[in-house]
Protein backbone atom coordinates (compact mmCIF):
# COMPACT_ATOMS: atom_id res chain seq x y z
CA UNK A 1 0.00 0.00 0.00
CA UNK A 2 0.79 3.65 -0.46
CA UNK A 3 0.13 6.43 2.08
CA UNK A 4 -2.99 8.70 1.21
CA UNK A 5 -1.22 12.22 1.51
CA UNK A 6 -4.72 14.29 1.85
CA UNK A 7 -5.25 18.04 2.38
CA UNK A 8 -5.69 18.17 6.21
CA UNK A 9 -9.32 18.40 7.46
CA UNK A 10 -8.21 21.48 9.96
CA UNK A 11 -5.07 23.29 8.36
CA UNK A 12 -4.78 25.07 11.91
CA UNK A 13 -5.50 22.67 14.46
CA UNK A 14 -2.90 20.43 12.61
CA UNK A 15 -0.32 23.21 12.51
CA UNK A 16 -0.25 23.14 15.96
CA UNK A 17 0.13 19.83 16.59
CA UNK A 18 3.18 19.50 14.06
CA UNK A 19 4.49 22.66 16.30
CA UNK A 20 3.56 21.02 19.72
CA UNK A 21 6.07 18.05 18.11
CA UNK A 22 8.78 20.25 16.88
CA UNK A 23 9.01 22.25 20.58
CA UNK A 24 8.57 18.91 22.35
CA UNK A 25 11.57 16.97 20.59
CA UNK A 26 13.23 20.05 21.05
CA UNK A 27 13.73 21.19 17.27
CA UNK A 28 13.08 24.59 18.52
CA UNK A 29 12.24 26.60 21.22
CA UNK A 30 8.37 27.59 22.04
CA UNK A 31 7.66 31.54 20.57
CA UNK A 32 4.71 32.21 22.96
CA UNK A 33 3.18 31.67 25.87
CA UNK A 34 0.67 29.44 23.69
CA UNK A 35 3.35 27.27 22.92
CA UNK A 36 5.00 26.72 26.32
CA UNK A 37 1.57 26.06 27.79
CA UNK A 38 0.75 23.62 25.34
CA UNK A 39 4.80 21.86 26.09
CA UNK A 40 4.04 22.35 29.48
CA UNK A 41 0.82 19.78 29.17
CA UNK A 42 2.37 17.71 26.79
CA UNK A 43 5.68 16.83 28.93
CA UNK A 44 3.08 15.96 31.90
CA UNK A 45 1.94 13.30 29.92
CA UNK A 46 5.35 11.77 29.67
CA UNK A 47 5.12 10.76 25.74
CA UNK A 48 8.46 9.68 24.32
CA UNK A 49 11.02 12.26 23.23
CA UNK A 50 12.30 9.37 21.07
CA UNK A 51 9.10 9.17 19.21
CA UNK A 52 8.48 12.74 18.78
CA UNK A 53 11.51 13.36 16.93
CA UNK A 54 11.05 10.40 14.45
CA UNK A 55 7.95 11.80 13.93
CA UNK A 56 9.43 15.52 12.91
CA UNK A 57 12.24 13.19 10.74
CA UNK A 58 9.44 11.70 9.00
CA UNK A 59 7.46 14.84 8.21
CA UNK A 60 10.48 16.81 7.05
CA UNK A 61 11.20 13.73 5.03
CA UNK A 62 8.16 13.56 3.32
CA UNK A 63 8.19 15.00 -0.66
CA UNK A 64 8.63 18.69 -0.83
CA UNK A 65 5.75 18.91 -3.98
CA UNK A 66 3.26 17.34 -1.79
CA UNK A 67 4.00 19.08 1.76
CA UNK A 68 3.75 22.18 -0.61
CA UNK A 69 0.92 21.71 -1.87
CA UNK A 70 -1.14 19.91 0.68
CA UNK A 71 0.32 21.29 3.85
CA UNK A 72 1.84 24.73 3.02
CA UNK A 73 3.17 26.84 5.50
CA UNK A 74 2.31 24.19 8.33
CA UNK A 75 5.03 21.92 7.23
CA UNK A 76 8.01 24.30 7.38
CA UNK A 77 10.16 24.01 10.57
CA UNK A 78 9.88 27.55 11.65
CA UNK A 79 5.97 27.96 11.10
CA UNK A 80 4.63 29.58 14.38
CA UNK A 81 0.61 29.16 14.21
CA UNK A 82 -1.50 32.13 15.75
CA UNK A 83 -1.27 32.40 19.81
CA UNK A 84 -4.52 33.04 20.02
CA UNK A 85 -6.85 32.24 17.63
CA UNK A 86 -8.48 29.19 18.09
CA UNK A 87 -8.22 26.67 15.61
CA UNK A 88 -12.06 25.62 14.90
CA UNK A 89 -15.62 26.36 16.51
CA UNK A 90 -17.37 23.51 17.45
CA UNK A 91 -20.97 22.98 18.53
CA UNK A 92 -20.67 21.02 22.27
CA UNK A 93 -24.10 20.30 21.76
CA UNK A 94 -23.77 17.27 19.04
CA UNK A 95 -21.84 14.99 21.89
CA UNK A 96 -24.54 15.71 24.90
CA UNK A 97 -27.54 15.52 22.29
CA UNK A 98 -26.14 12.35 21.39
CA UNK A 99 -26.23 10.86 24.96
CA UNK A 100 -29.11 12.53 25.52
CA UNK A 101 -30.90 10.18 22.82
CA UNK A 102 -28.80 6.94 23.84
CA UNK A 103 -29.90 7.80 27.56
CA UNK A 104 -33.68 8.16 26.64
CA UNK A 105 -33.46 4.69 25.00
CA UNK A 106 -31.85 2.88 27.76
CA UNK A 107 -34.14 3.73 30.19
CA UNK A 108 -36.98 2.66 28.46
CA UNK A 109 -34.98 -0.64 27.44
CA UNK A 110 -33.46 -1.22 30.40
CA UNK A 111 -36.36 0.23 32.61
CA UNK A 112 -35.14 1.50 35.55
CA UNK A 113 -31.47 2.98 34.27
CA UNK A 114 -31.29 6.22 33.15
CA UNK A 115 -28.36 8.63 32.49
CA UNK A 116 -28.97 12.23 33.37
CA UNK A 117 -27.31 14.95 31.93
CA UNK A 118 -26.88 18.12 32.04
CA UNK A 119 -25.26 20.90 29.60
CA UNK A 120 -23.96 24.47 29.96
CA UNK A 121 -22.19 26.46 27.27
CA UNK A 122 -18.99 28.20 29.33
CA UNK A 123 -16.04 30.01 28.26
CA UNK A 124 -12.51 28.88 28.35
CA UNK A 125 -11.15 25.54 29.31
CA UNK A 126 -13.59 25.37 31.78
CA UNK A 127 -16.37 21.85 32.33
CA UNK A 128 -19.24 22.69 29.86
CA UNK A 129 -20.47 19.17 30.04
CA UNK A 130 -21.30 17.13 33.70
CA UNK A 131 -23.05 13.77 33.37
CA UNK A 132 -23.92 11.67 36.32
CA UNK A 133 -25.42 8.34 36.12
CA UNK A 134 -28.18 7.57 38.35
CA UNK A 135 -29.37 4.13 39.53
CA UNK A 136 -33.17 4.20 40.58
CA UNK A 137 -33.80 3.06 43.86
CA UNK A 138 -32.28 3.39 47.64
CA UNK A 139 -29.21 2.31 49.08
CA UNK A 140 -25.52 3.65 47.71
CA UNK A 141 -24.15 2.96 43.56
CA UNK A 142 -21.23 0.65 44.01
CA UNK A 143 -18.42 2.09 42.00
CA UNK A 144 -18.67 1.27 38.03
CA UNK A 145 -15.53 0.03 36.54
CA UNK A 146 -16.13 -0.65 32.21
CA UNK A 147 -13.85 -2.57 30.00
CA UNK A 148 -13.28 -1.82 26.27
CA UNK A 149 -11.92 -5.33 25.01
CA UNK A 150 -10.76 -5.88 21.55
CA UNK A 151 -11.91 -9.25 20.59
CA UNK A 152 -10.97 -9.96 16.70
CA UNK A 153 -10.43 -9.23 13.52
CA UNK A 154 -11.95 -9.77 10.06
CA UNK A 155 -10.92 -9.34 6.66
CA UNK A 156 -13.16 -8.67 4.30
CA UNK A 157 -10.82 -7.85 1.39
CA UNK A 158 -7.22 -7.76 1.66
CA UNK A 159 -4.33 -5.35 -0.23
CA UNK A 160 -4.73 -4.87 -3.36
CA UNK A 161 -1.21 -4.84 -3.44
CA UNK A 162 1.65 -5.72 -1.02
CA UNK A 163 4.27 -5.65 -2.34
CA UNK A 164 5.76 -9.39 -3.22
CA UNK A 165 3.32 -11.23 -0.80
CA UNK A 166 0.60 -13.11 -1.51
CA UNK A 167 -1.06 -12.38 2.13
CA UNK A 168 -1.42 -9.46 4.16
CA UNK A 169 0.42 -9.32 8.07
CA UNK A 170 -1.74 -6.77 9.86
CA UNK A 171 -1.72 -5.56 13.67
CA UNK A 172 -3.70 -3.04 15.30
CA UNK A 173 -3.10 -0.12 17.81
CA UNK A 174 -5.60 1.09 19.85
CA UNK A 175 -5.50 4.76 21.61
CA UNK A 176 -8.22 5.43 24.01
CA UNK A 177 -8.36 8.72 26.08
CA UNK A 178 -10.45 10.11 29.43
CA UNK A 179 -10.37 12.43 31.46
CA UNK A 180 -9.78 11.81 35.00
CA UNK A 181 -11.62 12.63 38.06
CA UNK A 182 -9.26 15.17 39.50
CA UNK A 183 -9.51 16.78 35.34
CA UNK A 184 -6.01 15.46 33.67
CA UNK A 185 -6.10 13.58 30.69
CA UNK A 186 -5.61 9.92 30.48
CA UNK A 187 -4.40 7.54 27.48
CA UNK A 188 -3.77 4.82 27.34
CA UNK A 189 -1.87 2.99 24.04
CA UNK A 190 -2.16 -0.87 23.21
CA UNK A 191 -0.61 -2.92 20.52
CA UNK A 192 -2.59 -5.99 18.92
CA UNK A 193 -2.08 -8.69 18.81
CA UNK A 194 -0.82 -9.08 22.34
CA UNK A 195 1.01 -12.26 23.84
CA UNK A 196 1.77 -14.31 20.68
CA UNK A 197 4.78 -15.24 19.44
CA UNK A 198 4.64 -12.85 16.22
CA UNK A 199 3.74 -9.35 16.89
CA UNK A 200 1.59 -9.38 13.46
CA UNK A 201 -1.16 -11.86 12.08
CA UNK A 202 0.42 -13.26 9.26
CA UNK A 203 -0.90 -14.42 6.00
CA UNK A 204 -4.20 -13.08 6.18
CA UNK A 205 -6.66 -13.35 2.93
CA UNK A 206 -9.46 -12.48 1.88
CA UNK A 207 -12.74 -13.87 4.15
CA UNK A 208 -10.66 -14.41 7.01
CA UNK A 209 -10.65 -13.71 10.53
CA UNK A 210 -7.79 -13.47 13.30
CA UNK A 211 -9.98 -14.32 17.01
CA UNK A 212 -8.18 -12.27 19.55
CA UNK A 213 -5.93 -12.80 21.83
CA UNK A 214 -8.61 -10.86 24.17
CA UNK A 215 -7.24 -7.81 25.59
CA UNK A 216 -8.28 -4.81 27.22
CA UNK A 217 -7.68 -1.79 25.37
CA UNK A 218 -9.15 0.59 28.41
CA UNK A 219 -10.93 0.47 31.81
CA UNK A 220 -12.29 3.29 34.12
CA UNK A 221 -15.46 5.18 34.66
CA UNK A 222 -16.02 7.96 32.53
CA UNK A 223 -17.93 10.17 30.21
CA UNK A 224 -16.93 10.01 27.72
CA UNK A 225 -14.29 7.39 26.25
CA UNK A 226 -12.51 8.51 22.66
CA UNK A 227 -11.28 5.06 21.31
CA UNK A 228 -8.85 5.50 17.99
CA UNK A 229 -8.26 2.35 16.58
CA UNK A 230 -5.37 2.31 13.74
CA UNK A 231 -5.15 -0.74 11.06
CA UNK A 232 -1.43 -1.27 9.70
CA UNK A 233 -0.50 -3.56 7.26
CA UNK A 234 3.23 -4.93 8.13
CA UNK A 235 5.95 -4.19 5.63
CA UNK A 236 9.68 -3.47 6.89
CA UNK A 237 8.54 -1.24 10.06
CA UNK A 238 8.35 -1.80 13.78
CA UNK A 239 4.97 -2.23 15.91
CA UNK A 240 6.37 -1.20 18.89
CA UNK A 241 8.15 1.93 17.60
CA UNK A 242 4.64 2.68 16.00
CA UNK A 243 2.94 2.21 19.08
CA UNK A 244 4.82 4.58 20.52
CA UNK A 245 4.30 7.25 17.77
CA UNK A 246 0.76 6.75 17.80
CA UNK A 247 0.15 7.30 21.89
CA UNK A 248 3.14 10.30 21.31
CA UNK A 249 1.28 11.52 18.98
CA UNK A 250 -2.29 11.21 20.34
CA UNK A 251 -1.12 13.32 23.79
CA UNK A 252 -0.02 15.55 20.88
CA UNK A 253 -3.25 16.22 20.21
CA UNK A 254 -5.10 16.30 23.33
CA UNK A 255 -2.27 18.95 24.47
CA UNK A 256 -3.37 21.51 21.71
CA UNK A 257 -6.94 20.65 21.68
CA UNK A 258 -7.90 20.61 24.85
CA UNK A 259 -5.75 24.32 25.49
CA UNK A 260 -8.49 25.39 23.12
CA UNK A 261 -11.62 23.93 24.07
CA UNK A 262 -13.33 23.54 27.56
CA UNK A 263 -13.33 19.85 29.13
CA UNK A 264 -15.27 16.75 27.06
CA UNK A 265 -15.76 19.53 24.20
CA UNK A 266 -12.59 18.98 22.67
CA UNK A 267 -12.68 15.41 22.62
CA UNK A 268 -15.06 15.63 19.85
CA UNK A 269 -12.13 16.99 17.61
CA UNK A 270 -9.86 14.45 18.25
CA UNK A 271 -10.34 12.16 14.82
CA UNK A 272 -9.34 14.71 12.22
CA UNK A 273 -6.08 16.22 13.76
CA UNK A 274 -4.94 11.82 14.90
CA UNK A 275 -5.86 10.79 11.05
CA UNK A 276 -4.45 13.53 9.16
CA UNK A 277 -1.22 13.03 11.40
CA UNK A 278 -1.18 9.63 10.94
CA UNK A 279 -0.49 9.66 7.22
CA UNK A 280 1.89 12.49 7.52
CA UNK A 281 4.03 11.66 10.33
CA UNK A 282 3.81 8.35 12.05
CA UNK A 283 6.73 5.51 10.98
CA UNK A 284 7.95 4.25 7.36
CA UNK A 285 8.06 0.97 6.61
CA UNK A 286 4.41 -0.19 7.49
CA UNK A 287 1.41 1.25 6.17
CA UNK A 288 -1.82 2.20 8.14
CA UNK A 289 -4.93 1.07 5.98
CA UNK A 290 -7.33 3.41 8.11
CA UNK A 291 -7.38 5.06 11.41
CA UNK A 292 -10.93 5.26 12.68
CA UNK A 293 -11.90 7.04 16.19
CA UNK A 294 -15.49 6.32 17.54
CA UNK A 295 -16.48 8.50 20.89
CA UNK A 296 -18.61 6.20 23.85
CA UNK A 297 -20.60 8.21 26.39
CA UNK A 298 -21.23 6.65 29.20
CA UNK A 299 -24.80 6.41 28.47
CA UNK A 300 -24.09 4.50 25.51
CA UNK A 301 -21.00 2.17 27.58
CA UNK A 302 -23.85 0.98 30.14
CA UNK A 303 -26.33 0.22 26.81
CA UNK A 304 -23.70 -2.05 25.54
CA UNK A 305 -22.65 -3.45 28.78
CA UNK A 306 -26.90 -4.12 29.08
CA UNK A 307 -26.49 -6.25 25.92
CA UNK A 308 -24.96 -9.72 25.42
CA UNK A 309 -22.47 -9.80 22.45
CA UNK A 310 -23.16 -11.33 19.47
CA UNK A 311 -20.70 -12.97 17.00
CA UNK A 312 -19.53 -10.61 14.14
CA UNK A 313 -20.97 -11.65 10.73
CA UNK A 314 -19.04 -11.19 7.77
CA UNK A 315 -19.28 -11.57 4.19
CA UNK A 316 -17.43 -13.69 1.41
CA UNK A 317 -18.26 -13.36 -2.68
CA UNK A 318 -19.31 -16.32 -3.85
CA UNK A 319 -18.91 -16.58 -7.76
CA UNK A 320 -20.46 -19.77 -8.23
CA UNK A 321 -23.57 -20.91 -8.73
CA UNK A 322 -25.67 -22.13 -12.00
CA UNK A 323 -25.34 -19.20 -13.85
CA UNK A 324 -21.97 -17.92 -12.17
CA UNK A 325 -23.82 -14.63 -10.41
CA UNK A 326 -21.15 -13.29 -7.75
CA UNK A 327 -23.37 -13.39 -4.27
CA UNK A 328 -22.76 -11.83 -1.25
CA UNK A 329 -22.64 -15.25 1.77
CA UNK A 330 -23.05 -14.32 5.00
CA UNK A 331 -19.77 -15.37 7.54
CA UNK A 332 -20.22 -16.32 11.19
CA UNK A 333 -16.82 -15.45 12.57
CA UNK A 334 -15.75 -16.79 16.24
CA UNK A 335 -15.48 -13.64 18.03
CA UNK A 336 -18.07 -11.50 19.06
CA UNK A 337 -18.70 -7.72 19.77
CA UNK A 338 -20.61 -5.27 20.78
CA UNK A 339 -19.59 -2.64 18.14
CA UNK A 340 -17.24 -2.37 15.29
CA UNK A 341 -14.50 0.22 13.10
CA UNK A 342 -14.17 -0.89 9.65
CA UNK A 343 -11.36 0.37 7.72
CA UNK A 344 -10.61 0.88 4.40
CA UNK A 345 -7.33 1.73 2.09
CA UNK A 346 -5.09 -0.06 -0.12
CA UNK A 347 -8.20 -2.25 -1.85
CA UNK A 348 -8.19 -3.63 1.99
CA UNK A 349 -11.27 -3.74 4.34
CA UNK A 350 -11.09 -4.74 7.96
CA UNK A 351 -13.17 -4.82 10.63
CA UNK A 352 -11.76 -4.78 14.60
CA UNK A 353 -14.53 -5.96 17.17
CA UNK A 354 -14.66 -4.58 20.24
CA UNK A 355 -16.71 -5.73 23.62
CA UNK A 356 -17.83 -3.65 26.61
CA UNK A 357 -17.91 -5.20 30.46
CA UNK A 358 -18.70 -3.83 33.22
CA UNK A 359 -18.15 -4.02 36.93
CA UNK A 360 -20.65 -5.10 38.72
CA UNK A 361 -22.22 -6.79 36.08
CA UNK A 362 -25.42 -5.94 34.98
CA UNK A 363 -28.45 -8.72 35.88
CA UNK A 364 -29.47 -9.28 32.29
CA UNK A 365 -32.03 -12.00 31.16
CA UNK A 366 -30.85 -15.37 30.73
CA UNK A 367 -31.75 -16.43 26.63
CA UNK A 368 -32.11 -20.10 26.57
CA UNK A 369 -31.65 -21.26 23.09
Amino acid sequence: MRRNLTRPQNPQLLGHVFAALRVYSGQREPKNDTERRINEELNSYGASLEAARRMVETLDAMPASARLTLLREIAAPDFVPPETAAPAEIDVTVTRDMTDRIAANMAETMGGVAANTTATRLGGRENVLEGREEVMGEGPRPQLVYTIRYNGLWCQEESSWDRFSGSDEIYLITSAVHIAADGSNVVRTERHPVAQSEDWYEDVDSGEERTGPVAACWFENSDPVSLTVVVIEHDEGDPDAWKDEIDALVKAVIAVVSYFYPALAWVALLSGPITDAINWVVGTGDDPVETKTVVLPRALLEHYAWQWPYPHIGSRTDSGGLFGFATEVPVATNFTQHFITTHNGGGATYVAGFEILRDPPIDRPVILL
